[in-house]
């Protein structure tokens, strides 16, 4: 079984949560991940989205 993800939203969700890369994200993030989100297929959504939104949850700055 591969496990590397093939789909590019999701790439480039994980990327958008990476810590390294934005220490606090906005509402403007959450706007964008739940757009990649509707593109990512349906494989991807069930095994790395709920990290995705994990990851969002715990960047997450309402300011």
């Amino acid at each position: 079984m591969d496990d590397r993800v093939q789909d590019q939203a999701t790439l480039q969700a994980q990327r958008l949560v990476s810590l390294a890369e934005h220490p606090r994200l906005t509402t403007t993030d959450h706007r964008l991940l739940k757009q990649l989100a509707s593109q990512a297929s349906e494989e991807a959504r069930r095994k790395y989205w709920p990290q995705i939104w994990g990851n969002f949850a715990e960047l997450f700055d309402p300011r």
